[in-house]
């Protein structure tokens, strides 16, 4: 139960951060990736936290009827998907190596 709220309270950081800066995605998957115990787990983790923000991106760029454009420039929305994902599921997956190597799960 711990480790859930470790979890949900790395997103919201993570989403509260990245609505300002795109250093969020950084800090976000970071703080996912310390919630979790499993480099395994640490890596959906990353990736599950940057599906989010990036649909959370196009919430907001729909709510602002901006969506239309965005998706009208071919390779742009999937270059901003792909970055969101590697970039959160990188710095999710970086505290996995410093810690022990005891404690490493896959």
């Amino acid at each position: 139960m711990r480790d859930e709220i470790k979890l949900l309270a790395g997103f919201i950081i993570g989403l509260a951060v990245s609505y300002f800066h795109w250093v969020g995605l950084i800090i976000g998957g970071f703080a996912v990736g310390v919630a979790t115990r499993s480099l395994r787990v640490a890596l959906v983790s990353g990736v599950i936290f940057g599906t989010v923000v990036w649909l959370a991106f196009v919430a907001m760029l729909s709510a602002n009827g901006m969506a239309d454009k965005f998706f009208a420039m071919s390779p742009l929305q999937y270059v901003s998907l792909l970055l969101t994902v590697i970039a959160t599921t990188i710095s999710a997956s970086i505290t996995n190596f410093f810690s022990s190597p005891s404690q490493h799960k896959m």
